[in-house]
């Protein structure tokens, strides 16, 4: 796969699907279940927020809510003026693109600063655009684009609300999918006119036993024909009941030939940590994402690879933006000895600071390497920095990210939901990687048209070279 390819399945996937996140998040309250935009997960220590709005009632009520954890939870002083005529003016000239009528919609008189009254107004200034918009958007469609508006103001790129469907997606993504499907990650493929695209089918889902492959163009679905559809659009129709049939009609280009597939739906998994042995007696684990059963499937794999003679391992973080917290603390719980540091969360406003320590789990002490690219953040970078920081792992790529704020999440009972950042984390020496990154201890850029991936390549050199000197 070139890196085009690769970069533009990070921002473009779908599991039939989602866009990769690059977020850590500490909430699980509203589970089951949970990042260029993504999340990690511990049991929250906050306080809970007495949630009383119902999905049956006004959805404005959901700016309180906001605001509420805000206040109560936010890494930084929150100013409401501000956020309020931040939420007035994006959403004023957002509309005035669409060509709405805002005659006879209020702006925000500079004099007013209590909470109250700004919630009223807001209130009103969403009545208002109820009825300038005529039908164009939906009342709650236009309370989330006013709260979107808001959160701008923070400057914050890993504070947003999650409209209902938004988050649904969201939530699939982190479990790992759980729906009625025939098993293909899907993108907007650039190099065959943004058609939608097979990026990869699911091993032993429906798709690939049907014998669809990598690079087929889903050129009709159900017999309509898919030019100009978005992923979300192909996704919803691919989608149905466990057991019932979709047809699709494959345009596989390299074969220059259309060909029909009746492909029956199935239930869809898809697993966010997959193995194979490159070389004998060395693993390759792909970690795609830090989510619900990442640790479980973490040992799975490792399991299965030391069936097969395994005795060294290379962890491939590239292109991995993120997940759970306690995610990556089951993982590295796997490969660090007992009680050692794996993380520090800290909140200098609310005083928080926790010390999360391996846990007691099965350890792998093989040799280790963990690659790592720029697209690796936040869970993947708390994974990487405390291998490196306890000597347990070469590091081998290129500088991470950096991302190294913490988010949570709460549901709003309307189905939506907010993510806001509450914490900042250090690596178990103390280090803060926020916008530095972590710098590898082999540096291997991969570079548009590399024919091999020579970042695996040196990796799996490395590890045959240590098995040697055992």
């Amino acid at each position: 796969m070139t890196l085009h390819r690769m970069t533009t399945l990070f921002s473009a996937y779908l599991l039939v699907g989602l866009g990769l996140a690059s977020t850590v998040v500490v909430s699980n309250k509203y589970l089951p279940y949970t990042a260029p935009a993504a999340a990690a997960v511990v049991s929250s220590s906050a306080t809970p927020i007495d949630v009383t709005l119902q999905s049956s009632e006004d959805p404005v009520g959901n700016v309180d809510v906001v605001l509420d954890l805000l206040h109560q939870d936010y890494l930084s002083p929150v100013n409401d003026k501000q956020l309020f005529a931040s939420s007035f003016k994006l959403l004023r000239d957002y509309l005035k693109t669409q060509k709405v009528d805002l005659k006879k919609v209020d702006t925000l008189p500079d004099n007013i600063t209590d909470r109250k009254e700004l919630t009223a107004r807001w209130g009103t200034m969403i009545d208002q655009l109820e009825a300038a918009t005529k039908g164009k958007y939906t009342r709650q469609h236009l309370v989330y684009m006013a709260l979107k508006g808001m959160l701008l103001a923070l400057k914050d790129p890993y504070c947003v609300v999650f409209e209902p469907k938004e988050f649904r997606a969201f939530e699939e993504h982190m479990t790992g999918g759980n729906f009625g499907g025939i098993g293909v990650l899907i993108e907007l493929d650039r190099d065959h006119k943004n058609r939608v695209t097979v990026a990869e089918p699911i091993a032993d889902g429906p798709a690939e036993k049907a014998g669809i492959k990598a690079g087929d163009v889903l050129a009709k679905i159900n017999g309509d024909n898919t030019v100009g559809w978005d992923i979300e659009k192909a996704a919803s129709k691919i989608r149905g009941e466990i057991g019932s049939k979709v047809a699709l009609d494959i345009l596989r280009p390299r074969e220059h030939r259309t060909i029909p597939f009746q492909v029956t739906r199935d239930k869809i998994h898809v697993r966010s940590v997959t193995s194979k042995m490159p070389k004998p007696h060395v693993a390759y684990l792909r970690v795609q994402v830090f989510a619900e059963e990442t640790g479980k499937e973490f040992e799975e794999e490792m399991e299965k690879m030391r069936g097969k003679g395994a005795k060294a391992v290379i962890i491939d973080l590239r292109n991995n933006g993120g997940g759970y917290i306690n995610a990556a603390i089951s993982m590295c719980s796997h490969l660090v000895q007992p009680g050692d540091r794996i993380v520090s969360v800290v909140n200098p406003r609310t005083n928080r600071s926790d010390e999360h320590e391996a846990e007691r789990a099965e350890l792998y002490d093989w040799p280790c390497v963990v690659l790592i690219n720029r697209f690796s953040a936040s869970a993947s970078e708390i994974t990487a920095g405390c291998l490196q920081d306890h000597k347990r792992a070469k590091l081998v790529g290129e500088t991470s990210f950096g991302k190294a704020s913490v988010q949570q999440v709460e549901q709003l009972v309307d189905g939506g939901a907010f993510k806001y950042t509450v914490a900042h984390y250090l690596t178990p020496s103390g280090k803060d990687i926020h916008r530095k990154g972590i710098k590898p201890d082999v540096t291997i850029k991969a570079a548009e048209g590399d024919k091999t991936d020579k970042v695996l390549d040196a990796a799996v050199k490395m590890m045959e070279k240590e098995l040697q000197a055992h």
